[in-house]
């Protein structure tokens, strides 16, 4: 092999060893950074507004009446669906008619 086409081989690799360590490194870099920013917003929230959390949020919303409340519907819904489903429910579901062609 000549010597120019060795060199040129050793310096395309070396630029991609070099183009990828630096992507690994500008990467973590942002990663960090993006990491401080993130504790310093949620410092400062929690600093202005201490019931921010999801959880703390969630504790004080107040439940609507059970008349309203439809996610009380699904218990209920779903034992009547189980049961016509023990007792052949597919049998009792209508065929629709196949229109004519």
């Amino acid at each position: 092999m000549k010597k120019w086409m060795k060199r040129t081989a050793l310096a395309v690799l070396t630029y991609l060893v070099l183009q990828t360590a630096w992507l690994v490194v500008e990467r973590e870099w942002r990663r960090s950074k993006g990491e401080r920013e993130f504790a310093a917003a949620v410092a400062e929230t929690e600093r202005t507004d201490p019931d921010w959390t999801w959880e703390a949020i969630s504790a004080k919303r107040h439940a609507p009446p059970p008349e309203t409340n439809g996610a009380a519907l699904i218990p209920r819904i779903k034992s009547q669906l189980e049961s016509l489903h023990d007792t052949g429910f597919r049998a009792t579901i209508p065929r629709c008619p196949t229109p004519p062609a």
